[in-house]
């Protein structure tokens, strides 16, 4: 990395500048030169916190997985394991590579208005307690952990061979059996998420299980700030401040218990380990961010492609020959992750991992050696590593390397907006059907999200990138951003519906876009600097505060609803309700199985009754015939174990008429949830709530 730092700063120049490195230069001494050079290499109070708190939080989520992995995942165990690690990371760096630091106030100012404008639109987070959605089973998992200490928990009731199940190999939604061992649960995604909301709600119950969502989404904000400034300066620091934090996507998965927020928590929290090395040479924040890329494997299945992005960004650094002590360090960093990272993908949760399509291991393996492998004898060619660093050093070369990729950036732009035109409606394949997937609308989808004026101040941080000062840093922004939105505006591989749909792009591409937008904003203040130099330097910054107000006036209109806005709150006092009719004793529910979708009473109750309430709960046969069978069994195999039986009715519906076994109605639920619409081809902009309406029945020998 060392020559590719590019702080576009000679010894007899100093930076009149938009951001750091944004140079137009003026003759000066020596002497203030390296004063400014001393400067940018200090890392500022903000940037060593905020990298410090992303850490801690990826090293204690590591210490929870690896816990539940292990079965004891307990108070003592976490908080003992995380102090230890977090102190013996602290202590490496301490010693070994301690940085300058310097407190830079106008730097904090953007980062604490973006940190509380964060709070104020995330907090507090959904209470979303119900087995319908992927949040819920993430609760439904953490609870699970916390209450057995481990990923792999029992069922009672089909470790008795009683019958049941929503689908061969699934007890309930994302609660499946472990492939080989019936009665025993390991559910469904990769499990570093849950594990860090198990030790949440160790440490603060439910009110911090449903808190820690938005508290990680606030500190990404702050990173994304602090990435911000040093790409583009003041410009790119308040656009991320105050876009990031009030997007409605981003508001949106904050206040969701679900792993995007997670996700870019770390993904954001690399890049700035990452900007951290290049623009200061400190290895300790490299060797962070490859942590962080590392536990971004952990954390999602498609964490992959990024661990794959990052090694060809190291293999690349080798065959140009700049792979210095801080790459080494950040190669380091993942890893020491990455093997976890394998080990829970192809042998944890292998039947995830094939689910989902994600390439083997054998692949995964062979790609990254082939990376390394072509980087190494490209590095032996040293006329060609030449060739290509000389592209960077050539004016006019550059410049047209830089419009060719704003004019690859710019074709693609158009090429999303008229895919419908183009290519026609996208489908894919879906529990054996064919159904519209709406990926030919994917960058339209977004607009609703950014406004077209947003997306033009994002293509036009790309010009920034391409055509002012080439700087390594702001092109590990620029590529992964670009490469992952192209990639999953192709194929978001998710529900057709938009906001999960969407979710794919917060992890990553959302973060990216705010960032080049923020560069786009500077590139602006560039441009009303250097062509209209006669004007006062306010017209830039009222032209700024403008633009940024605009867009966060769209913003707001979109994500304020959402902010008192309590997805599927109430859900865990219903599952309270019915559990309390089993009194001291571990009752057995079982749950009509509703022919709709995806609001039916044991699709949004059952799987947590089970999970959440630790009772046993399990769903009736399909087949109408086989329900009085089942539900005789059930009720002869628990008779004289003085645990109740029930039977949840849809509605007013009534058990069949069983030889033998008595029906006594117990308890009727009516009510609803609050739950924001589900859309295909408009924005979701009001609440539609989800109706319950259920009948719960005592069954009895008669």
């Amino acid at each position: 990395m060392s020559d590719l730092t590019s702080a576009a700063v000679t010894s007899s120049h100093r930076s009149d500048s938009v951001g750091d490195g944004d140079t137009v230069p003026v003759p000066t001494a020596s002497r203030a030169d390296s004063d400014r050079r001393n400067h940018d290499r200090a890392v500022t109070l903000g940037e060593l916190l905020l990298l410090a708190a992303a850490t801690v939080v990826g090293l204690v989520a590591l210490v929870s997985l690896a816990a539940a992995h292990l079965h004891h995942h307990t108070p003592l165990v976490v908080s003992a394991g995380s102090v230890v690690v977090v102190l013996a990371a602290g202590l490496v760096v301490f010693r070994w590579d301690r940085p300058a630091i310097r407190l830079d106030l106008t730097g904090l100012i953007p980062i604490l208005v973006g940190l509380g404008f964060a709070a104020v639109m995330m907090f507090p987070g959904f209470q979303y307690a119900t087995g319908d959605r992927d949040p819920g089973a993430y609760v439904e998992t953490a609870v699970a952990i916390q209450h057995y200490h481990s990923v792999e928990f029992p069922d009672d009731l089909v470790q008795a061979g009683l019958p049941g199940g929503v689908s061969p190999g699934a007890e309930w939604p994302a609660i499946w059996d472990k492939p080989g061992h019936p009665g025993i649960i390991l559910p469904q995604f990769y499990h570093l998420w849950p594990a860090l909301l198990a030790t949440a709600k160790d440490a603060g119950g439910f009110t911090g299980l449903f808190n820690t969502g938005p508290l990680l989404g606030v500190i990404a904000v702050g990173l994304a700030v602090a990435v911000a400034r040093r790409l583009a300066g003041w410009p790119a620091a308040w656009a991320a401040a105050v876009l990031l934090s009030s997007n409605m996507l981003e508001v949106w998965q904050a206040k969701y218990p679900t792993a995007e927020i997670f996700g870019q928590l770390l993904f954001v929290g690399a890049l700035l380990g990452v900007v951290l090395a290049i623009r200061t040479g400190w290895k300790g924040a490299a060797a962070a961010a490859g942590v962080l890329v590392g536990l971004g494997y952990l954390e999602r299945a498609d964490g992959i492609i990024v661990v794959l992005m990052a090694w060809a960004f190291l293999a690349a650094l080798v065959a140009i020959r700049r792979f210095d002590a801080r790459a080494a360090c950040f190669g380091g960093g993942l890893l020491a992750v990455l093997p976890y990272g394998f080990y829970q993908a192809y042998v944890v949760a292998r039947a995830y991992t094939l689910a989902n399509a994600v390439p083997s291991f054998a692949k995964v393996l062979a790609a990254m050696l082939a990376l390394a492998l072509v980087g190494l004898a490209l590095a032996w060619q040293r006329t060609l590593a030449a060739r290509v660093v000389s592209l960077a050093d050539n004016g006019r070369r550059r410049l047209l390397l830089g419009l060719a990729f704003v004019g690859i950036c710019g074709l693609l732009g158009l090429i999303g907006g008229l895919r419908p035109k183009l290519f026609g409606r996208d489908y894919f394949m879906y529990a054996g059907k064919s159904i519209r997937s709406y990926d030919e609308i994917s960058l339209i989808r977004l607009s609703w999200f950014f406004s077209l004026p947003g997306l033009f101040l994002m293509f036009a941080g790309v010009m920034f990138v391409a055509l002012r000062t080439w700087r390594f840093d702001r092109w590990v922004v620029a590529i992964p951003t670009v490469a992952l939105l192209v990639l999953y505006c192709y194929h978001a591989k998710n529900s057709a519906y938009m906001m999960w749909s969407t979710r794919r792009f917060v992890t990553t591409v959302v973060p990216g876009m705010v960032l080049l937008m923020g560069c786009g904003a500077a590139l602006i203040v560039y441009c009303i600097r250097r062509y209209l130099p006669r004007l006062p330097q306010l017209v830039a910054v009222a032209v700024i505060g403008v633009l940024l107000a605009g867009l966060t006036v769209f913003n707001l209109r979109e994500s304020v609803p959402l902010r008192n806005h309590n997805e599927n709150g109430g859900s865990i006092e219903v599952e309270q309700a019915i559990a309390r009719l089993a009194g001291d004793q571990k009752g057995v529910f079982l749950w009509e199985r509703s022919a709709y979708c995806c609001n039916a009473p044991y699709q949004l109750f059952g799987g947590p009754l089970f999970t959440i309430l630790d009772q046993s709960s399990a769903v009736v046969p399909a087949t109408a015939s086989a329900v009085p069978g089942a539900l005789k069994t059930y009720v002869d195999h628990f008779a004289g174990t003085g645990r109740p039986v029930f039977y949840v009715a849809d509605k007013k519906h009534t058990p069949p008429v069983i030889a033998g076994v008595t029906a006594t109605k117990a308890l009727q639920l009516v009510g609803s949830l609050p739950h924001w619409e589900e859309t295909f081809v408009s924005r979701p902009k009001k609440t539609k709530d989800y109706p319950y309406d259920m009948t719960v029945y005592r069954l009895t020998k008669s």
